[in-house]
C-alpha cells in the first residue's frame, strides 16, 4: 500500500513539474507577452513570491530570469516552485518588490 501511495505522490510530482517547465518555456518563447509570477521555495525553506521573466534553461530543472523584483537576473529550480501563473508582461514595472510569507 505505502508503495502505491508513494508511486502516486512520485507521479503526481512528475506532472506538476513538467507543467512548471511548459509554463516557463511559453514565456521564454514570447518574453514581450508574458512573465510568470511563481511561488517559491529556496534552499533554507523561505516562500516567497516573484515575478519573473525567464531567458534561459541551465539544465531540465533549472532555468535563469530577470527576478523583476530586484532587477537583476537570478537562477531557479522548478522542483522548488510550488505554484505558477502566467502574467501579462505589459501589466511589470520594475522593481516591484519581492513578498516574503
Amino acid at each position: 500500500m505505502n508503495r502505491i501511495k508513494s508511486s502516486q505522490q512520485a507521479s503526481g510530482r512528475s506532472h506538476a513539474i513538467s507543467r512548471v517547465q511548459q509554463q516557463v518555456s511559453r514565456a521564454m518563447r514570447d518574453p514581450d507577452r508574458w512573465v510568470i509570477r511563481i511561488t517559491y521555495r529556496d534552499a533554507d525553506g523561505v516562500v516567497t513570491v516573484r515575478r519573473v521573466s525567464p531567458t534561459r534553461w541551465r539544465n531540465d530543472n533549472t532555468f535563469v530570469a530577470l527576478c523583476t523584483g530586484r532587477g537583476e537576473h537570478r537562477q531557479f529550480d522548478v522542483r522548488r516552485i510550488e505554484s505558477i501563473e502566467l502574467d501579462h508582461a505589459a501589466d511589470v514595472l520594475m522593481p516591484e518588490g519581492v513578498i516574503k510569507r
